[in-house]
């Protein structure tokens, strides 16, 4: 009688391609985690941008100078009042917020008040 042979594991060729593979796909995954981060980050600075911009027109709206209490390292708020010559009674007031995020990253905000 001949004994049948049963392969006892895998291959030094089978560990290596399945090692590749793993190696492939763990850094396509942090790739996407990092890009991920960034993004959040950015969005995150943009959405605190907004905000402070339309604390900032809220503020000039009521008549109050802007405040630098509320506005956080990083980021430069500057506002304006000017009278709309177009329409007599009216202003436009705006709010600009600078902050660096890989460059140098503007938000402005306007909008027309009646006085």
């Amino acid at each position: 009688m001949s004994e049948a042979r049963v392969p006892g594991g895998f291959s030094l060729v089978e560990v290596m391609v399945a090692l590749l593979l793993l190696a492939s796909v763990s850094l396509a995954v942090t790739s996407t985690l990092v890009t991920a981060q960034r993004s959040q980050r950015t969005s995150a600075r943009w959405l605190r941008a907004v905000h402070l911009a339309a604390d900032g027109v809220e503020q000039l709206r009521a008549g109050l100078p802007l405040e630098a209490a509320g506005v956080e390292a990083g980021f430069e708020r500057a506002g304006r009042v000017a009278d709309d010559v177009a329409h007599p009674g009216a202003a436009e007031v705006e709010v600009t917020v600078r902050w660096e995020d890989d460059g140098t990253r503007v938000y402005r905000l306007a909008t027309t008040v009646t006085r």
